[in-house]
């Protein structure tokens, strides 16, 4: 940001004869009206969405905010919108995936990187999860939980840092921002196979344990009437 040095303007004053402290004349200010004091400026709402977004805003209102969708599909009374482009969208945007539930609108925001490959141990992608990090703790402050573990089950070695986090018990590469009852964020990286992996970050809305319940519900109810 350029900064603005406001010189001071040096004027030559004549001196005067001294006048007495009463005869001094104090000026009727009485019928002038008060400065305005300048509004305080918004401070941004730390568990707000990225991307200009709003928790809580319906579908029909993304092309406003220049949000242009690629496809939609349901789960329940969930609509996953596949965005192909969003303002601001972080560096190395794969797919971004919105989440509305037809009553209490956007309740979950999912970015994921383009795919990490021939990494086989995994630095390129722990470098992106720091970059990432440090992006989000931006905002949201230092996170409350942060698990960085791997080789706790089969695959054990060095260069198996994306086979391990991709099989359930053996790794987990994650920071946790839980700000309940506002929502949280979820930072993690994914495993894919060999040497191949990506970046993740799910961002919650206060509503989005209820309306993935409800969905949850929902899925469960037609196996029901079948068992009967």
């Amino acid at each position: 940001m350029r900064a603005w040095v406001i010189a001071p303007v040096l004027l030559g004053i004549a001196a005067a004869p001294a006048v007495a402290a009463d005869q001094v004349a104090t000026p009727d200010t009485s019928d002038q009206p008060a400065a305005e004091s300048a509004p305080a400026a918004e401070t941004p709402d730390p568990t707000a969405p990225p991307f200009g977004l709003k928790w809580g805003m319906p579908l029909n209102q993304l092309s406003a905010l220049g949000v242009k969708v690629k496809a939609t599909s349901k789960s329940g009374d969930l609509t996953i919108v596949t965005a192909e482009k969003v303002l601001d969208a972080y560096p190395d945007t794969k797919v971004i995936s919105l989440l509305f539930d037809r009553h209490l609108g956007l309740v979950k925001v999912r970015w994921a990187s383009t795919d990490i490959e021939d990494d086989p141990t995994g630095t390129q992608g722990r470098s992106k999860y720091s970059e990432m990090k440090k992006l989000v703790s931006e905002s949201r402050g230092t996170p409350s939980d942060e698990t960085l573990v791997v080789g706790a089950r089969l695959f054990d070695q060095e260069d198996e840092f994306y086979q391990c986090l991709g099989y359930e018990g053996c790794g987990v590469w994650s920071a946790l921002w839980d700000q309940k009852p506002s929502g949280g964020v979820l930072l993690s990286i994914e495993g894919m196979g060999t040497g191949k992996g990506f970046v993740q970050v799910d961002y919650e809305s206060a509503d989005w344990q209820q309306a993935a319940g409800q969905t949850a519900r929902q899925a469960k109810a037609p196996d029901q009437v079948k068992s009967k």
